[in-house]
């Protein structure tokens, strides 16, 4: 079976307490997939400006975070950053789903 995953180009995100042992978790994530990790940000105090740069430059396909709500505690800002995503055909992938794609919910259907 083919690895989709081989040589996507990721960014990994971690933040809160025990970073850096869920950024090492999530790395070994994305190397048995064979993805390649351009960076990994701990902890960052521009970690929203530096996501954003990474999508909006194409530079990397999939972002590999523990919880979107990790990094933004209001909803309309993780509804912005997937819409921002999607748009720049970038995957926000979060550990706490399996690495599932994150989705955009959309409310006027109930969801």
């Amino acid at each position: 079976m083919k690895n989709k995953f081989k040589d996507v180009s990721c960014l990994v995100v971690a933040t809160g307490y025990n970073a850096e042992a869920v950024a090492n978790r999530i790395e070994k994530v994305a190397f048995s997939y064979e993805m390649k990790v351009q960076e990994t940000l701990i902890n960052d105090p521009m970690m929203v400006e530096k996501i954003k740069h990474y999508i909006d430059t194409g530079k990397v396909s999939a972002i590999l975070v523990r919880d979107l709500e990790e990094i933004f505690t209001n909803e309309d800002a993780i509804k912005e950053l997937l819409q921002f995503a999607k748009d720049h055909d970038v995957s926000i992938n979060e550990e706490k789903k399996g690495y599932q794609a994150a989705i955009i919910w959309d409310d006027s259907d109930g969801c």
